[in-house]
Parts: structure tokens; sequence; C-alpha cells
């Protein structure tokens, strides 16, 4: 993940062998580390700017390449919820190209 070209953070996975011609499944909840106020501030005014790529590899070769532009908005708490936490930058479903 990048916010204006600066890496926030990186993963790598690997996968176990799968059955050729199967349909398979693969969800991956993980978190990234604490951000600064100024960059999350940031990352809301400017939708777009950070983004992921994902690299997908069989042995040594490349077979997909995703990448994703995540547009995030600040999240203001109800007129009837005096939470404050509520009030945060969050997630818009990335736009895949």
């Amino acid at each position: 993940h990048y916010f204006r070209q600066q890496l926030i953070k990186s993963f790598d996975f690997s996968f176990g062998h799968t059955l050729a011609h199967s349909t398979n499944t693969w969800e991956l909840i993980y978190d990234v580390p604490p951000l600064d106020n100024n960059v999350l501030d940031a990352m809301c005014t400017h939708p777009y700017e950070t983004t992921s790529d994902s690299y997908y590899f069989v042995g040594d070769s490349l077979v997909m390449h995703n990448k994703a532009y995540y547009n995030f908005f600040l999240n203001s708490p109800s007129e009837d919820d005096s939470d404050e936490e509520d009030d945060i930058c969050a997630p818009v479903i990335p736009t895949l190209q």
C-alpha cells in the first residue's frame, strides 16, 4: 500500500497447492500500521492517491497484476451518536483497474 508514492505497508503471501480446474476462494483480513493523523487527513482529502499493487506468480511466472486505487472519506457521527471514535477516515470500496 502506497500513499503519494510512499510505502505504507507491504505484504507477502504464499498459497498452498490447489487442484487444477478447481474453484477456490481466499480471504485475508490484515491490519495496516497506525498512521499519523496528518497522513490520515491527507488520505481523506486526496482521493485515489492511496494505491496498492498485487502480483500473482506461478513458479517464477507473473500470471496476474491487480492495481487498486482507494478513496477514503470522513465518517462523521450521526446526530444521535455522540461517539467521537466514529469520526474517522474510512475506505470506500476500491476501484480496480
